[in-house]
């Protein structure tokens, strides 16, 4: 095509190119001048192009979804079984938040699984709707419930340290917190449905007006922030509390030896907040530094892969958030979990025919 048929001055706008006298708009802007964005921010990932998204995308993605979900199962089985066998964990609130968390996580990662096989094999094509609404209004919905349940764990460790509730107060409260979390949550991710705008707009494409997306943004904020927040403040807390106790029992450590020991024994309690703020915030703050006409880079192609694997990746570390860092849920599960007695029984075996063979090794030797 001859450039004499461009125009001699682009009036267009965003990257658009004038050819007889019209704009030629990128995907992400729309107008006679491409000056209107077409879609809402939180559509930044339609502005990347299919040269610049990461090569075989769908099957990485694929692939790593099965790999998260298998060892999810495992990781979320053994820790709902650790908290169900032992009556002094079930019986508590915190208890009936760590249960729900694992309960939800396997949910999730059943969700996950089966859309991401099917959807890769081609088999949901024609219920794109269904699946886009079972998203949005689903497991959308549990994956912010977990969200919160994190905070739940997180203050009620830092109330119950400070003797303000009892561990083995009686579950109501926890129940109805869990209640209002179940019913409020999904009346949330409604509202950016509801202000949804035409004709560029689905339930898989939520494309939002200025009104939707201040709400959709700021309940992104309270849903991925809060947790982080309270996490840290209830830390913070506790290793004060922690700190004081010790040194009214002894005044011959240096603050900095004190701290070290205290941390230490109760690093279980920020290994929750290590693990959510590093796999989770990449994810976030991209999607809130990116817009569509900035993503058509092959870097962002590969950064968005890389943080949407690492976001799901939160689903198969609950074992060793919640159940490994703390002695007495390790000692629940090898003590009253079914898996953790079937271990230490595989594990006496092996040590006994170890022991045999060594003996009848020294015994041909001395012969």
């Amino acid at each position: 095509m001859s450039n004499l048929t461009y125009c001699s001055i682009n009036t267009c706008q965003n990257n658009g190119q004038c050819f007889l006298n019209t704009c030629n708009c990128t995907i992400c802007y729309t107008g006679l001048l491409c000056e209107q964005e077409k879609y809402s921010q939180n559509l930044w990932e339609l502005g990347i192009s299919n040269e610049n998204r990461f090569k075989y995308d769908s099957l990485i993605l694929t692939i790593a979804l099965c790999i998260i979900s298998f060892f999810s199962l495992i990781s979320n089985f053994l820790a709902l079984q650790t908290y169900l066998s032992s009556e002094k964990i079930r019986i508590t609130n915190l208890g009936i938040y760590l249960i729900l968390y694992s309960f939800g996580c396997l949910i999730v990662t059943t969700i996950l699984f089966l859309f991401g096989l099917l959807q890769y094999i081609g088999l949901v094509l024609s219920t794109n709707v269904i699946r886009c609404a079972f998203i949005r209004l689903i497991s959308n919905s549990i994956v912010f419930c977990l969200v919160w349940l994190n905070l739940y764990i997180a203050i009620e460790r830092a109330l119950i340290e400070y003797n303000i509730v009892g561990l083995y107060d009686r579950k109501r409260r926890s129940l109805i917190l869990c209640l209002l979390l179940y019913i409020l949550i999904p009346l949330s991710n409604i509202l950016p449905i509801i202000f949804g705008r035409k004709p560029n707009y689905s339930l898989c494409t939520l494309n939002l007006t200025s009104t939707g997306y201040f709400f959709y943004s700021n309940l992104q904020y309270v849903h991925y922030l809060v947790g982080p927040f309270a996490f840290t403040i209830s830390f913070i807390f506790i290793i004060i509390h922690l700190f004081k106790h010790r040194r009214n029992l002894t005044d011959e450590e240096t603050i900095f030896k004190s701290i070290c020991l205290i941390m230490k024994k109760h690093y279980g309690f920020c290994v929750p907040l290590v693990i959510f703020t590093a796999l989770i915030s990449p994810y976030f703050v991209l999607g809130k530094v990116m817009t569509c006409g900035s993503a058509n880079t092959s870097l962002v192609g590969k950064m968005t892969t890389i943080t949407n694997i690492l976001s799901n990746l939160i689903l198969a570390l609950t074992f060793l958030m919640y159940v490994y860092p703390s002695s007495v849920y390790m000692n629940a599960f090898w003590q009253s979990s079914y898996c953790g007695r079937i271990l230490i029984y595989l594990k006496r075996r092996f040590w006994k025919k170890a022991n045999n063979l060594q003996q009848m090794d020294m015994s041909v030797i001395i012969t």
